[in-house]
């Protein structure tokens, strides 16, 4: 079973440490961000919006892997989850 991630984690990795922390939400996703950061460092803004895009989005990419790794409740509606009336 897939192990729960902390939205607060995702950021604050993904803040600090750019597409490196960026691996916590996506490890193919934060190497494909670290090619692209080295490959155009030559330009400030490229880097910088790839670093900018990490920290935003991380936290998003994390709560929905979880709504996906967490089980639903028995006696649940898939769709919704929530307990059948």
């Amino acid at each position: 079973m897939k192990r729960v991630r902390s939205p607060l984690s995702a950021f604050l990795l993904a803040a600090f440490l750019g597409p490196i922390g960026f691996m916590y939400t996506n490890l193919i996703g934060g190497l494909v961000l670290i090619i692209l950061t080295v490959v155009t460092l030559w330009t400030i803004a490229v880097p910088l919006a790839v670093w900018l895009l990490c920290a935003a989005s991380a936290p998003f990419i994390v709560a929905s892997f979880n709504k996906k790794t967490v089980p639903l409740q028995k006696g649940a509606d898939r769709k919704f989850n929530r307990p059948l009336l």
